[in-house]
């Protein structure tokens, strides 16, 4: 018997990826997804290709409403808010995130289903004080997506305490690669936009700091292998990544791109400082693509997205104005 996994968010990258690597696999899939924060054009794109698959079952609903389906796996991949959703629409992004959530592990919990939650692996630094009591910013203003991703955890281990559920949470690092949003405010498409566009790329002054990078095709297989797993229910974090400091991406994107584009660095007033609150496991699976491979499989998707219709006026309108307030946006 085929086995039967949902995949909450499995039409946004990098849930699409996901699906596609389990219907290659055999795997019974139900992509759940409301379609609606997705790029003009890239839905009709998403929807035509899993439809094409025979075991594939397009769910397309609210995330917040309660979910039907007969599963063995469920991923949640839900907890990717970009910054330009995320700011716009805080209380929704608190809201959705604890519901759909608690959805998909009530689901979970009917149907005896092993689950992984997909969380960042920055959680808990960016806005972590370093004073005695270690308190997070409650007015930071990209606090509710932080705090959205934390109760989404703790839902996580109330679920596995009381219910004996079977669940792994994967704190996962910046994907990059074919199909990354262009009109999300992500770090690395914004950058690909300007050095294609020979326009600057402006930095903010900590884009020194070192930050993990994986390619979408390792990231998804990472998360099988943590699901898939044969130990027990545990929390980790996704190791084996590329790392390298905002400032060393950006060459690279230029090198790559063999663009004209000055880098320059933007003031960041920030009064918190970065720690991070380490995983006591990280795992470590095989990266198969390498930095510069996978960033030009990014650079060609972004130029030919660019080239090939005019539905991306936001993403390039974003790149002239955007001055990064942090060196990453969450881990996706």
């Amino acid at each position: 018997m085929k086995k039967r996994a949902l995949v909450a968010g499995g039409g946004r990258f990098p849930g699409f990826q996901l699906c596609k690597q389990l219907l290659d696999k055999g795997y019974q899939v139900v992509c759940l997804d409301d379609f609606q924060s997705m790029e003009p054009g890239i839905e009709a794109d998403v929807i035509e290709h899993l439809s094409a698959y025979k075991h594939c079952i397009l769910l397309e609903q609210k995330m917040t409403d309660p979910i039907k389906a007969h599963v063995d796996q469920i991923y949640n991949l839900t907890d990717t808010a970009t910054p330009t959703h995320y700011q716009a629409n805080p209380l929704e992004t608190m809201r959705q995130s604890m519901e759909v959530t608690n959805n998909l592990l009530k689901l979970a919990v009917a149907q005896n289903a092993r689950v992984l939650h997909a969380s960042v692996s920055n959680i808990y630094s960016e806005f972590q004080q370093l004073d005695s009591s270690h308190q997070l910013d409650p007015i930071h203003p990209l606090i509710c997506q932080k705090e959205a991703q934390r109760s989404s955890e703790a839902l996580c281990s109330d679920y596995r305490r009381l219910h004996n559920l079977d669940i792994r949470v994967m704190r996962i690092t910046n994907a990059f690669g074919p199909h990354l949003p262009l009109d999300k405010g992500l770090l690395l498409p914004d950058i690909i936009v300007k050095a294609l566009m020979n326009q600057p790329i402006n930095l903010c002054n900590n884009a020194g700091k070192p930050c993990s990078f994986s390619y979408v095709d390792d990231l998804v297989s990472a998360l099988q292998r943590t699901l898939n797993s044969s130990l027990p229910s545990e929390w980790v974090k996704c190791g084996k990544t590329f790392e390298l400091s905002i400032i060393e991406l950006a060459h690279k994107v230029v090198e790559l791109t063999q663009s004209s584009s000055p880098i320059n660095f933007a003031v960041h007033h920030n009064n918190t400082t970065s720690r991070e609150r380490a995983l006591n496991i990280q795992r470590s699976w095989p990266q198969k693509m390498q930095l510069e491979q996978g960033l030009m499989k990014t650079i060609d998707y972004v130029e030919q997205q660019l080239h090939s219709n005019t539905l991306l006026e936001n993403a390039i309108s974003f790149a002239h104005t955007k001055r990064y307030p942090f060196a990453v946006h969450g881990g996706y």
